[in-house]
């Protein structure tokens, strides 16, 4: 739809060049005819300079206005956006806590609610009174009562969505309150508030008994401290450490329990391990590396600009491109040739008695994106095709901004850009053929003028170029801290460092900023000496009108005076164009630099094709397997050096390991994401290294510990391609404990962003995804990474 108004603002854009001749004609011939006159040729030509001269800023205006449109709607965006209700927080806060802002709270806070003011005790460090708490205007939690003295340890348990992180959320003010009354200090530099929202749950047990009684025993750090500790757990056994042990049940209520009831109930709901299961510890030899980063803010290599056009033109299609060229032709044929038009038309002695026909003429030859699409594939393709490494190094906010505004510049500015200048290319070649023909001494002008714009765009696009280059990797950065801190911005407030962020923010703005304030001014600069050099032109072309007039027609010097008047502006507007087009090319250098340095996969030359029942048994073997994250060339040591280990057919394996011993690296490079390994990896006697990896992942079902859900509705990760019932989703919905969370939200056609799912419910639905799918799929292996740790 944008494409289409931008071509239809080109296309009214140069209407006030073709029709205002014709209206303005119109109006004069019936003067003409009322006094039986000739078209005199000064008044005619005196006539066209001053349309092609006013309606030369009328183009630009008028090719404006989809981008003010735009902008309106960015407006419009951003006043909806800020008009938003913003966070209150309901909390009373004690007189001598430090308010979320760093400020010193002089009174208690009370919300429209009306929280009524009371004096806490000094050793309730928070208190909550039969409070409702919930994500919308929907209670989840209901009647919650919890007094948590100073210095106390407090576990809150629960099972996967009863809303163990919604109540730590409530504790720190982030949810909307209900009812009830709720008293908390808030944690200052010297925290006397501790909130852990199940943050060991991804850790091994001997790393969480090690930090545990560090932290949390009768002599731990935070127990000398007086701190007051409130975390949330679904693993019961570290409850004898607390002090106070609440369950939340499935109604949202919230009740205390005693400790050796928790811990008994924990450990006998602890299965013993079935048959033909497998645990396999101590197996893995290990020498951890952190993985080498990729610096993504270097500055794009520079490109050559005709491997630039070849891309542009290659997204565009040789079909395409003609068609272009062919019409812009046809184009500048239509606005110079009424000049020859007038011509002879002022020089007809009948003119007045053939009005109708010289000026019907005259009007009917005034009326006579897939380079996005393809470009964005490119970079697409690119991305999808990168090794696991580069993309698990390179900053996100890089990538986000190559797809948003690299790719904005190819369809919005780069068409347009293109266009213009091919037109006063064209253009310019017919004028400079007319004044040829009309008056070839007129021609002494146009070396000196060629030169002085050669001399201006060489200096101009080596400053332009740079910068355009310079604002484009700028934005990179202020879209990556954006991203941070929505992502943590819970965090931000609980630990009071908002002033600090928006000091961050302001200057990662102020150096976004810089390069384009630097290439307005360039422009500016650029602007004013084609002004100038317009201005010499014309005093230069009546000079030479003057000196010619006795050895040509009048009709033939009010053409050549047209066009070289006209020509100056034209060649102006051709240098704009073409500057503005090769800055906006800066786009599709980026694409190439992308493409070029990106790592990509590597293709096997002796792939093989495998039936779609593979595997059919599952059978592993893993034979003297290394893997690394660092490149080979960067490589020092192995992340896992020397697997040997056989998975026979229907056998279900543990993998246990310390926190950083390899246990997700041995699932990364079962799938073939790490680039660098040696050994053999055998899946019903194939080695994997002979198939494509798209293939042999295509053959996996993964559940990783962070889960990613796609689509716009519930029902799209599940069935994408349209072929499972509403039955089955139900019944696996169900299996995995998901249906009434599911149906209480609208259903199956419920968009995705309007259920609220908690971490583990996450998980949970990735599980269920997983059961449809395989299924639906013969053979497949399922690989669990940490996938119950939330």
């Amino acid at each position: 739809m944008f494409r289409a108004l931008l071509v239809g603002s080109v296309l009214s854009s140069y209407t006030t060049l073709t029709l205002s001749p014709v209206l303005v004609f119109g109006a004069y011939i019936g003067t003409m005819l009322s006094y039986q006159q000739n078209l005199d040729p000064s008044r005619l030509f005196s006539s066209l300079i001053l349309i092609s001269l006013l309606a030369t800023p009328l183009i630009r205006i008028l090719q404006m206005l989809p981008s003010l449109g735009a902008a309106k709607g960015c407006f419009e965006r951003l006043d909806t956006f800020l008009q938003r209700p913003e966070r209150s927080d309901f909390r009373q806060i004690p007189p001598t806590a430090v308010c979320s802002d760093g400020v010193t709270a002089g009174a208690n806070i009370i919300t429209e609610k009306g929280l009524h003011q009371s004096k806490p005790s000094q050793d309730i460090a928070v208190s909550i009174k039969n409070a409702d708490f919930g994500w919308t205007t929907e209670a989840y939690l209901h009647d919650v009562s919890l007094k948590v003295l100073k210095g106390d340890h407090v576990v809150i348990t629960g099972g996967t969505g009863s809303g163990k992180s919604l109540l730590m959320k409530a504790l720190l003010g982030e949810v909307e309150f209900m009812a009830g009354t709720g008293l908390a200090r808030t944690i200052a530099q010297r925290p006397d508030i501790i909130i852990l929202d199940d943050v060991f749950s991804a850790l091994d047990k001997k790393t969480v008994k090690h930090i545990r009684e560090r932290l949390f025993g009768p002599n731990g750090l935070l127990r000398l401290l007086q701190v007051t500790i409130i975390e949330t757990t679904q693993d019961q056994r570290w409850a004898t450490m607390a002090d106070q042990v609440f369950r939340i049940d499935k109604s949202g209520g919230l009740s205390q329990c005693e400790r050796d009831v928790a811990v008994v109930e924990t450990m006998s709901s602890k299965g013993d391990i079935e048959a033909g299961e497998t645990v396999i510890t101590n197996t893995i030899n290990v020498r951890q590396t952190k993985p080498a980063r990729i610096d993504s803010s270097e500055e794009a290599s520079r490109v050559k600009d005709r491997t630039v056009y070849r891309t542009y033109f290659g997204a565009i299609g040789l079909k395409n491109l003609s068609v272009f060229v062919l019409f812009g032709l046809a184009f500048a044929f239509c606005i110079k040739f009424p000049d020859i038009w007038a011509q002879w038309w002022s020089e007809d002695d009948q003119s007045s008695q053939k009005v109708g026909y010289w000026l019907g003429i005259h009007l009917l030859l005034q009326i006579v994106p897939s380079s996005g699409v393809g470009l964005h594939l490119q970079l697409l393709k690119t991305v999808l095709n990168a090794t696991f490494r580069f993309v698990s190094s390179t900053d996100s906010g890089d990538l986000l901004n190559r797809f948003n505004q690299d790719l904005m510049m190819i369809d919005m500015s780069l068409p347009l850009n293109l266009f213009n200048t091919i037109a006063e290319l064209l253009t310019c070649v017919i004028q400079v053929v007319l004044v040829a023909v009309a008056a070839v001494y007129a021609l002494a002008v146009l070396p000196a003028l060629t030169t002085a714009l050669y001399l201006i765009q060489h200096f101009y696009l080596r400053t332009s170029k740079q910068l355009r280059q310079h604002e484009l990797q700028s934005k990179a950065s202020l879209q990556t801290k954006l991203m941070e801190t929505c992502a943590g911005l819970v965090t931000i407030r609980a630990h009071q460092w908002q002033s600090t962020f928006r000091s961050e923010f302001r200057e990662h703005l102020d150096r976004s900023q810089e390069p384009i304030y630097l290439l307005y001014a360039v422009q500016c600069w650029l602007q004013l000496t084609l002004d100038l050099v317009v201005t010499a032109l014309s005093v230069t072309v009546v000079g030479v009108a003057l000196g010619i007039k006795d050895k040509t027609s009048l009709g033939a010097i009010g053409v050549a005076f047209l066009n070289l008047t006209t020509l100056g502006q034209t060649m102006t507007n051709l240098l704009t164009s073409w500057t503005s087009l090769e800055v906006s090319l800066g786009a599709i250098a980026r694409i190439e630099e992308f493409k070029k340095h990106t790592p990509q996969e590597t293709d096997t030359t002796s792939q093989i094709d495998v039936p779609l029942s593979w595997p059919e048994s599952g059978e592993i073997k893993f034979e003297d397997t290394s893997s690394s994250y660092a490149s080979a060339v960067e490589q020092s040591s192995w992340n896992i050096d020397g697997i040997n280990l056989t998975i026979h057919p229907g056998e279900k394996v543990a993998i246990c390991g310390r926190s950083g011993s390899g246990k997700s690296t041995l699932i990364l490079t079962l799938l073939s994401l790490m680039e660098n390994r040696k050994g053999t990896i055998m899946i019903d006697d194939i080695d994997i290294s002979r198939l494509k990896p798209s293939l042999l992942r295509s053959r996996f079902h993964v559940i990783s510990q962070d889960t990613y859900i796609h689509g716009d509705t519930v029902r799209d990760p599940f069935d994408p391609k349209g072929t499972s019932s509403n039955d089955k989703i139900w019944f696996t919905l169900e299996d995995c404990s998901l249906k009434q969370k599911i149906e209480t939200s609208g259903g199956l056609d419920t968009p995705l962003t309007d259920i609220s799912l908690s971490a583990g419910e996450m998980q949970l639905f990735a599980l269920a995804r997983t059961i449809l799918n395989a299924e639906q799929s013969p053979g497949g292996i399922v690989l669990f990474d940490e996938a119950t740790s939330r």
